[in-house]
């Protein structure tokens, strides 16, 4: 009993220093990383690659940028310009901290122009963006955007409305554990805060898209979480679509398809 009894209040204390604590730092601990992996020249456009849930943006984004010799290029020529990885931290994430933090970025590095690829849930913070940046000029392609609830399939949706709040009850009650880079999908490690925040991202509804600076569109005929109606209902008729036979967000199966159509939107941009 005693035993037990010492048990249950080191998982009381353990949830509640963590619970404190994040709430104080909520902001700071959600903020991504973001890794210049080329630098922009003065007056070139910088572009900036948000991944989706995996937070794998080197892979996610492998069919646009390749290391060769030690340094990173475009696969495309019409893709110029600096580039910047946008990584998401084991701490946390939310589409307002994520925007908030590559604004400041563009700020103290005084980038006039900028791109933006958004892959799934990374959309979320794209959306943010296109509002915040105001004078900044600004381009974004989406890739599978998951901007917000209304855009999931049923399934999806049911799994936020009910599955996800219960994992972040579970959260809570692992305190500083959340955070841990325990779980492994693939070849990266991820905490289950990490994921559950994303989740809780999806079930965030915003009446108003913004869409002015969206270049195009890319959807996946076979994706297994979105439904491409509601996508194309939200973002509407004015912005161009490329449909790929894939299953969600496939950019390693897929590589040259996908290319391709980040190529077809390229063609339009007005940083040349």
């Amino acid at each position: 009993m005693i035993i037990l009894a010492i048990a249950a209040i080191l998982m009381i204390v353990n949830s509640l220093t963590f619970i404190m604590y994040y709430k104080e730092h909520e902001r700071e601990l959600r903020q991504p990383e973001l890794r210049v992996i080329k630098p922009a020249r003065a007056g070139e456009v910088m572009n900036y690659f948000l991944p989706g849930m995996m937070d794998q943006p080197d892979i996610n984004y492998a069919f646009l940028v390749e290391k060769k010799n030690g340094r990173h290029k475009s696969t495309i020529p019409e893709l110029n310009g600096g580039m910047t990885m946008v990584y998401f931290r084991h701490t946390g994430w939310d589409a307002l901290s994520a925007a908030i933090a590559i604004q400041q970025d563009i700020a103290q590095c005084g980038y006039e122009r900028v791109r933006i690829f958004s892959l799934s849930v990374g959309d979320h913070a794209a959306r943010e963006l296109e509002w915040y940046l105001g004078s900044v000029e600004l381009e974004n392609i989406a890739i599978n955007p998951c901007s917000s609830e209304p855009v999931l399939n049923a399934l999806c949706q049911w799994l936020v409305m009910y599955v996800v709040p219960i994992v972040r009850l579970l959260d809570y009650a692992l305190g500083w554990l959340s955070i841990a880079p325990v779980i492994s999908p693939g070849h990266k490690k991820y905490s289950l805060w990490l994921i559950t925040d994303q989740a809780t991202q999806l079930g965030c509804w915003r009446e108003k898209f913004w869409i002015d600076s969206t270049l195009g569109v890319i959807l996946s005929s076979r994706d297994e979480f979105l439904d491409n109606g509601a996508i194309k209902q939200h973002f509407g008729e004015d912005v161009p679509y490329v449909m790929i036979d894939a299953k969600h967000a496939d950019t390693r199966g897929h590589a040259e398809e996908y290319r391709k159509a980040v190529q077809e939107f390229l063609h339009n941009s007005r940083f040349k």
